[in-house]
């Protein structure tokens, strides 16, 4: 039996002999050699020629043509060899093993490519063998990997400290793993999305279909953080009880430094404080404001839009403490042929430098964390990789009260990912991460899905714990 799994951005297919020859190039003669400098402690590969090469691939050929379930399986992006997924070793007796992927080609460790191969994978072997277990062994500097791994729903398992040594320094040993019961209920039990929007700000789905969602994806808790508003948190709460998943009561607060947008996360907020919540409407005015701007920039261009316009296109009518965002605008200019998409929107007239970017007066991430923490809340600054200025972030931890940093996200690489771990370890401060989900637009999901950016749930226990009682003011 001859093993194809097509998926929709790579294919998974059995090895080939002509396919050896391939991967001896990517190992010894190719320029592009990146993917061994993440293979750390494990396999410190020294040059051997092809015939030495070979032999090593005769027991995966064997199985070829066979009902026995492959331990290595080629990955193909665009018909060509470009990686490999395998599984390295096997406890008999606990009936589980560890599995690894290979990308050659480095233009494809981002865009998917390699969690989707190593998700299809994971699926395979659940399926063709009774195991109990998928794990992976990796150490703290393959921070690829330990993201790649938790996108595919495995949560840590053991660190030993400084058990491993690669090029002189000094690494954690990591084990991570995700059991069957886990995998098939969707493989993100024991995990979180902390960054999510709705109906409330930018979202295109009612807090209560975000909740289900996170359950429908086996997630253990969803936090909604609307931009300037709680409006949403309530309806979410509600949802939360009755599908049997966490809700982490959130918020995003556009501030500004550096002239870029800077958004400051808080989570755990009191939703009720009346003082936080005039402050919220004080940023609900501005970005009103940012709007009116926004529209008369495109009027200037020749666009014939209104703000009326933007609204009739939400199809409701908006709440007291609920405002539109610029993609409620890129939706308008889309239905009136401005703009091929959302992406398209942005790229020409909303996004930073853009024809029609409007940037108003906002107050600092400073002064953000400070209501937030006054409000019983904990900090932590999103998406550091979209500002695109790692000494601007670098100064806004060392101002600011932040208390954590949102070191995975749909937007981030895995270069970005390690940055801000590193980043999180020099401060301090805790690991974030979250999708980032607003829903669809035009078919296309913006950031990405719940659940597809999580966090281990020991995170929230690990913002109790930072988050301060509300000043009564």
């Amino acid at each position: 039996m001859a093993i194809l799994i097509q998926g929709d951005k790579v294919t998974l297919r059995d090895l080939r002999e002509e396919d050896i020859r391939t991967i001896y190039y990517y190992n010894f003669e190719a320029d592009d050699r990146e993917h061994l400098e993440w293979d750390g402690p494990y396999y410190q590969r020294e040059w051997e020629s092809y015939e030495d090469l070979e032999p090593k691939f005769a027991s995966t050929l064997a199985l070829v043509g066979t009902d026995t379930p492959r331990n290595r399986l080629i990955i193909e992006i665009n018909c060509e060899l470009k990686g490999m997924v395998s599984r390295y070793w096997v406890s008999e007796e606990t009936n589980w093993f560890e599995i690894g992927i290979t990308i050659y080609d480095s233009r494809y460790w981002s865009g998917g490519y390699g969690t989707e191969a190593f998700r299809m994978w994971m699926s395979y072997l659940f399926q063709a063998m009774d195991t109990v277990r998928l794990g992976i062994g990796t150490w703290s500097g393959n921070v690829r990997m330990m993201g790649l791994a938790a996108k595919c729903g495995m949560i840590e398992e053991a660190r030993v400290r400084k058990a491993r040594i690669v090029r002189g320094e000094y690494y954690d040993a990591i084990k991570m793993g995700i059991l069957r019961e886990e995998w098939e209920s969707g493989g993100l039990t024991g995990r979180c999305d902390l960054h999510t929007h709705t109906l409330s700000s930018d979202g295109m789905q009612p807090p209560a279909e975000n909740v289900r969602l996170a359950h429908e994806k086996g997630l253990a808790a969803v936090a909604i953080t609307d931009h300037d508003t709680v409006a949403g948190v309530a309806e979410a709460l509600e949802a939360g009880r009755k599908y049997g998943i966490t809700v982490v009561p959130g918020v995003e607060i556009s501030t500004r430094a550096g002239g870029k947008e800077i958004h400051v996360l808080g989570y755990y907020i009191d939703t009720e404080q009346e003082l936080f919540l005039s402050r919220l409407a004080e940023q609900r005015d501005t970005r009103a404001q940012r709007n009116d701007a926004i529209i008369a920039k495109l009027q200037e261009l020749g666009i014939e839009i209104t703000l009326d316009q933007v609204i009739a296109g939400i199809g409701r009518e908006l709440k007291p403490d609920e405002s539109v965002g610029r993609p409620h605008i890129a939706d308008e200019l889309v239905r009136l042929g401005a703009a091929e998409n959302m992406r398209d929107a942005f790229d020409k007239y909303l996004a930073e430098g853009a024809a029609a970017y409007v940037s108003p007066p906002r107050i600092t991430p400073e002064l953000a964390c400070e209501w937030i923490i006054e409000a019983g809340g904990t900090p932590v600054l999103a998406h550091p990789g979209i500002y695109g200025d790692d000494e601007l972030v670098r100064g806004i931890i060392e101002r600011s009260a932040l208390r954590g940093i949102e070191v995975y996200h749909s937007d981030h690489s895995p270069a970005d990912a390690e940055r801000y771990l590193s980043l999180a370890g020099e401060f301090g401060l805790l690991v974030t991460g979250g999708s980032d989900f607003h829903g669809a637009r035009q078919g296309v999901v913006f950031h990405g899905e719940i659940g597809s950016v999580s966090v281990p749930i020991a995170v929230l226990e690990q913002l109790g714990q930072l988050k301060q009682k509300p000043q009564q003011l």
